[in-house]
């Protein structure tokens, strides 16, 4: 492992530390991940197989994200505007695409807290089919109001 960690600090923005370096510095790393745009890498164990913890800022994570696309399926049906993303079951319905927009928001801000909630993200982890859908579900939680989610889901002009 001091192989790899020795590689990494090399990189100014990666810093490497064991776990209880991190503890000992825990606010000079999340000042330095939010702040200074740095990714500490914590490792959790001394063994090859030792598994590890990435603290990045929020922007930055927004910026790995914003490579995810939603692809919605816009229909008119029997009058009313049905918008959807079967992957994951994100369905929203209307009289109008503004009716059927807010539907689909409601339904999907609902989904995403059930997503991370404390019983069922760990079942999602679990199952590989819940558990690629995790960085679409991420993208999500880091919007914070609506017209962040409506660009996130490609719905920005609607």
């Amino acid at each position: 492992m001091s192989a790899i960690r020795n590689k990494l600090e090399r990189y100014e923005s990666i810093k490497s530390l064991g776990m209880a370096q991190a503890r000992k510095e825990f606010s000079n790393v999340i000042n330095s991940s939010v702040n200074d745009d740095k990714i500490s890498v914590i490792s959790h164990g001394k063994m090859l197989n030792a598994k590890n913890a990435y603290v990045i800022g929020e922007e930055m994570l927004k910026d790995i994200l914003k490579f995810i696309r939603f692809n919605p399926l816009i229909e008119h049906v029997d009058g009313d505007v049905q918008i959807s993303y079967e992957d994951f079951g994100f369905y929203g319905i209307g009289n109008n695409m503004e009716d059927a927009t807010s539907d689909l928001l409601e339904s999907v801000k609902y989904l995403v807290v059930d997503y991370f909630s404390e019983d069922q993200f760990p079942i999602n982890m679990r199952y590989e089919n819940t558990r690629k859908v995790h960085p679409y579900y991420l993208k999500l939680a880091t919007c914070h109001n609506d017209a962040c989610l409506r660009e996130a889901l490609g719905l920005q002009h609607s």
